[in-house]
Formats: structure tokens, C-alpha cells, sequence
């Protein structure tokens, strides 16, 4: 406090560091575990600290680390990613009553030898020259090699090295690709931003199995509990949508990912509620955020804006980071014309509606506030006119009863008033707070378990259409707010192994991504080897095809394209309109971009051809904003609401 050269504020936080560090460790001590506390020399005097335990999960951007034992005994690790950068840490520990307190003091400078990371890279280079697959195996064993040959105590995070990387001027994707962080937020090509709206009640009040809310003790939006990731993030920066999309851009970016196409996912209630004024406000912030992202601005810098939403979504058009597509969760008795025009100059090009059961006495009995005719009257309308249509799904609300379990997906996938692009599975949990939980009290309710859960999901699974895509089967709640159900996080690995024991594999879309399929493998794109198949089907009174573009011989996807002839005209282009819902490719794994322009133009070209065919005159695209400029070279025009192109 007496050192002139730290700010007051900064000799405060040096001491609430002491602080946690002391509580920490009071909770710790007994435990059978190791307690250690992390440090980043580069943001130790700027207010940020991080602590947990093992296993606790990935915390990036480390300087060092500080290991108490069980034996009373302490390590200090001391590692620096950043080279210009030279630091000697010096630690006062003082034990007193069987604490330690910690301060932490910048005093001397020592340079710290990175010749063990170059040699990892270059170690890589040649397994990449010889044109083998590297697995995360292969890398840590390399780290390993040469972490004991320059006697270094702690194998560097991807992290580390992949910042390393940055800072040296390393810029070869080729190696940057294997030291991404969790890879596969951004497998698809695009970075997924999940934003959530401030706690407000559901219109029709509170499902049975609904937790939260801003009523509850949570205080959080309805149906989540607070210590989600995506809740979490959205609490720490109050609800705020500009700083919760800045916050996870800087956290995919630091982390190694591209991050100049986005997809914008709204959660937390029932957006189509909220009011007009919240609504444009809430999206004119989110993207707003992308247009102004500077890595080395702070987000609180440029927080105020007098632009309006229409000037915000044309300057993302063209933006450095672009919403290429725009997600919306809300109710199926939610969805109205006027609902739906609101949604396209929102930019949205997804819609996930909360449908739970196709059964009437199941939505009755978890008190949902709407019936099965809602739901087939939104999906309709939705595809009509031109959205991707997500269900939301439950699974444990037949009481015991397994087959019916399983009967109700093949209803979903054999009845053509549902037949979903997008299916989220939550098993149904026992939580605290809700009217389930009381029937679970008085055992009038029975949720199904790990094993039986694992049994449903894997015939599920089976019952998939190659067009339809299994986002999640769980849900993001932690174990440990788990009363009863499902609790184990990695439920759809332990699917998947099961179907592998008896030689049977799911076809949906996420099974079938290349990028997924072959992520530390290098592929090499051979046009010869393209397949393409049309999957016709009818949906909601409306004809669907599903184009897909496969590698034939590795039999996986590439990219695809859903066209639709709509079941009626539409009423805001007032015209018979073939419409393109949706276009993707999976371009990770395609080594140049004129070979993904290349996958978009036949995808595209084969939809026109086909509404050509058809009699159809007009066809339009529902795109998201940062995808706009991409299809005018297409000869589409952006009429305020769709793409819009003249077939001759």
C-alpha cells in the first residue's frame, strides 16, 4: 500500500486476493485433493484472480501456478507464454494457525527459456510433412518429450503454445489448428454466441418441471438455475447484451478460434413476450458488440451508442465479424404473421420452439399452456415461411413407461405435421423449486435413470432422418443441482458407444460432419470424390429437399442445402415462392475457399434448378445478416425481409 508506483484500487484487490486465497484454502485443507491457485503475470496488478481444483476445468492465459499438498508442502510453477515479456515472481508465503497467506509482488526480471515449445512445433511441422493424423495423444506425448528435456515441472496448456504462436508471428493454420481450445465450438466454421435476455416470467406462468425465474430463489430466467455457462456469463455482465456478446468473443478469440462468422442465439424465456422496444434494443446491442469487437479496446469503452437497429445490422453486413445466423427461443402459441415478419428484420434465420411432448395429456399434465394443434400450427407457419424449425423435446415424462418413450420420436419423424430440421433432447430432471419436485417428494413421480436414459437415446438415435440434426441430449445444469434423473454430462459419448458395441451408427447431421468426423485429420479435397443426393420429403403440407453435398468414399457430409415449396402463398412477397432455408458448409475441412464458393454455387444451383422445374418463378433465401452480401454475387437482392432472385 506504501508503493507509489500501484494505484490504491490495485493495493485493494491485492489484498481481497489474500482473501479468497485464505478461504479457499480453509475449504480445502482436509480435502483428499490438491488445492492450487493460478496466476497471469500480465493481468495480476488489472483486478483478476482464478482458483479452483483439480479437474475444476480449463482456466487459459496462465503465468504460473501455486500447488499446496496434502503434506503441508507447496510448489510454485512459473511459466511465461509471452517472451518479450521477462518476470521474476516473488511469493511471501506465512503460515499462521495452518493458513497460507499469499502476496504476490512484481520485483525482478529473468528471462524463462521457450526453446522447448519451438522444438513441439517443429516436432509437428515434420508429422504434418510426413501427412499423418495427429491425435491430442501425439501431441501431449510430445509435449512430454520435451517438457523432461529442458526440466520443465508443468507440460504447457494448447493454449499457451497456440499464443506463443501468435506472438512470434506463427500464423500457419496447418499448426495453429492443432492448440485450439474445445475445437469443436468453432468445427462448422462458425463460432456460436449464446446470449440470454433478463429474468422474466413465461406468459402462460410455470411448467411443472420449470425451474427458476425471476421469482424464484434463483432470481434467474425461467427454466435455468444460474450455474449454467451461458447464464453465468449473462449474470456477470448483468444481463447486458452488448458486454455478454463482447465477453465471449474475446474468450473464443483468446482461445484460438475464428471468429469472424457468428451465430447469435437468444435464450432465457420467451422472446416473442418481451416488448418491442426491449427486443430491438436487445439485438441492436448483441450485434452492435460484433461490429465494434477491438481485442485491445475493453468492452465497457464503447458500451453507449445513438446508431439505430437498421444502421447497426447494414454495418454488420459488411463487419469484420458478421452474425451470418440468428437463433430465437420462444413458444409455439407465440408464433403469428406479425410475429414472423418481427423475426426477419431481426435477421433470424433459426426458430427452436418448446414443443416437450406431441401428446396432449403429457402437455396438460406438465401444465404447459398449449396443445399439440399449436405446435403443428406454428411449425407450418414457420417453414412456410422460410425458417429452420428446432423442437425442444423431453424425455421422461411417460412415468416408467419406455416404449412409449421411443414411440413418441417415431410419431415425431413419421407425421408429416412435425418432422423437425433441429431436435434438443432434455431428459426430465428433479430440481429443487418446481411442482415436480414435490410429486418426486411424495413418489407420485419417477424419472428414468442413467442406464435406462442411455437405452431410449441409443434407438432414438436410430430413428433419425439423414436431414434432421440431434443439437444436445442434456441439458447444461451441473450434477450437483440434480435432485433425480440423468446426471451424467457425457451421456451422448456413452450413446454413441453403445451403438458402436453392436455395429450401428446415427445418420443425422451432427454424426455426419466432417468436420467432426475428422477433426486432427488433414483432409484433402478431391472434387471427384463429391457426392450429391436429394432427399425428398413432405412436411407440413409443403414439399421439402434436402440437398447434400458427401464425400463419397469417407461417406460424410459436406454441406447441404434445405429448399421448400411452400404449402400456401406468402403473404409479404405476395407471390409462389420457392423458398432456400437454409445453407451450410461445413468448410473446416476444405483446404481452399474457392473450393467452399465452389460446394455453395452447386448447392445453390441445384435448388434453383429444382424450383425451376417446379413452375416456381421466384425463389428466395432466408439469410442471416452477414451472409447478405455473399448471395448478391449470386444475383439475389435484399427486399427488407428475404434474398430475393428472378429464375429464368
Amino acid at each position: 500500500k506504501n508503493n507509489p508506483g500501484i494505484a490504491k484500487d490495485k493495493a485493494a484487490w491485492a489484498q481481497t486476493v489474500v482473501e479468497q486465497a485464505v478461504g479457499r484454502l480453509c475449504r480445502t485443507r482436509n480435502k483428499p485433493h490438491t488445492t492450487y491457485i493460478l496466476f497471469d503475470m500480465e493481468v495480476l496488478f488489472n483486478g483478476n484472480y482464478s482458483s479452483g481444483e483439480w479437474g475444476g476445468g480449463a482456466i487459459n492465459n496462465q503465468g504460473g501456478e501455486i500447488i499446496f499438498n496434502k503434506d503441508a508442502t507447496f510448489t510454485v510453477n512459473v511459466w511465461d507464454v509471452n517472451p518479450p515479456k521477462i518476470f521474476i515472481l516473488l511469493l511471501v508465503i506465512i503460515f499462521v494457525n495452518d493458513l497460507y497467506i499469499i502476496y504476490f509482488l512484481l520485483k525482478k526480471y529473468m528471462i524463462i527459456n521457450k526453446n522447448y515449445i519451438i522444438d513441439i512445433i517443429e516436432d509437428i511441422k515434420k508429422l504434418i510433412k510426413k501427412k499423418k493424423n495427429i491425435s491430442k495423444e501425439n501431441i501431449q506425448n510430445i509435449k512430454r518429450i520435451y517438457c523432461k528435456k529442458y526440466n520443465i515441472i508443468n507440460i504447457p496448456s494448447d493454449n499457451q503454445i497456440y499464443n506463443y504462436c501468435i506472438e512470434n508471428n506463427i500464423k500457419d493454420n496447418t499448426i495453429l489448428k492443432y492448440f485450439i481450445t474445445k475445437p469443436t465450438k468453432t468445427i462448422s466454421g462458425i463460432a456460436t454466441i449464446a446470449i440470454m435476455t433478463s429474468p422474466c416470467p413465461c406468459p402462460h406462468g410455470k411448467c411443472l418441471p420449470c425451474p427458476g425465474g425471476p421469482k424464484s430463489k434463483y432470481k434467474s430466467p425461467q427454466s435455468y438455475l444460474g450455474k449454467e455457462p451461458a447464464t453465468m456469463r449473462a449474470i456477470q455482465n448483468h444481463y447486458n447484451p452488448y458486454f455478454q456478446v463482447y465477453t465471449r468473443l474475446k474468450q473464443l478469440y483468446m482461445n484460438g478460434h475464428d471468429i469472424s462468422k457468428c451465430e447469435l442465439v437468444i435464450m432465457g424465456g420467451t422472446f416473442s413476450s418481451r416488448s418491442l422496444n426491449y427486443k430491438e434494443w436487445f439485438i441492436k446491442r448483441a450485434i452492435e458488440a460484433m461490429n465494434n469487437f477491438n481485442i485491445d479496446i475493453p468492452k465497457e469503452k464503447k458500451q453507449t451508442s445513438l446508431l439505430k437497429l437498421k444502421d447497426v445490422i447494414t454495418c454488420n453486413e459488411k463487419s469484420k465479424i458478421r452474425n451470418i445466423h440468428t437463433t430465437f427461443e420462444t413458444r409455439p402459441d407465440c408464433i403469428t404473421l406479425s410475429q414472423i415478419k418481427e423475426f426477419l428484420k431481426f435477421g433470424a434465420t433459426k426458430i427452436e420452439i418448446g414443443v416437450q411432448s406431441v401428446f396432449n395429456q403429457i402437455l396438460l399434465f406438465i401444465k404447459r399452456g398449449h396443445d399439440i394443434l399449436s405446435v403443428i400450427k406454428a411449425n407450418k407457419l414457420l417453414r412456410d415461411y422460410g425458417f429452420n424449425v428446432g423442437f425442444h423435446m423431453m424425455l421422461g415424462l411417460h412415468n416408467g413407461d419406455l416404449n412409449e418413450e421411443i414411440n413418441e420420436y417415431k410419431i415425431l419423424y413419421n407425421n408429416s405435421n412435425f418432422k423437425p430440421d433441429y431436435l434438443k433432447i432434455y431428459p426430465t430432471l428433479v430440481l429443487e423449486d418446481t411442482e415436480l419436485y414435490e410429486l418426486w417428494k411424495n413418489k407420485l413421480y419417477s424419472p428414468i435413470t442413467n442406464e435406462e436414459g442411455i437405452e431410449i437415446l441409443s434407438k432414438i438415435k436410430l430413428i433419425l432422418p439423414k436431414w434432421t440434426k440431434l443439437q444436445r441430449i442434456q441439458r447444461d445444469i451441473p450434477s450437483y443441482q440434480i435432485i433425480d434423473g440423468i446426471k451424467k454430462s457425457n451421456i451422448r459419448e456413452l450413446v454413441k458407444n453403445k451403438l458402436l458395441l453392436n455395429n450401428k451408427k446415427c445418420v443425422c447431421i451432427r454424426c455426419r460432419e466432417i468436420g467432426r468426423n475428422l477433426l486432427y485429420q488433414n483432409y484433402f479435397f478431391n472434387e471427384s470424390l463429391l457426392g450429391i443426393n436429394v432427399i425428398k420429403y413432405i412436411a407440413c403440407e409443403g414439399e421439402e429437399y434436402f440437398i447434400e453435398i458427401v464425400d463419397k468414399k469417407l461417406d460424410l457430409l459436406i454441406g447441404y442445402c434445405r429448399l421448400r415449396f411452400p404449402s400456401e402463398k406468402n403473404v409479404f412477397l405476395k407471390n409462389d415462392v420457392a423458398i432456400i432455408r437454409e445453407i451450410r458448409v461445413y468448410y473446416t475441412k476444405i483446404n481452399s475457399f474457392s473450393n467452399k464458393d465452389s460446394i455453395y454455387k452447386i448447392l445453390i444451383e441445384k435448388a434453383e434448378t429444382l424450383s425451376y422445374n417446379n413452375g416456381y418463378k421466384i425463389i428466395a433465401i432466408v439469410c442471416g445478416i452477414g451472409a447478405r452480401i455473399y448471395y448478391k454475387k449470386y444475383n439475389y437482392n435484399y427486399n427488407g425481409l428475404y434474398m430475393i432472385k428472378i429464375l429464368k
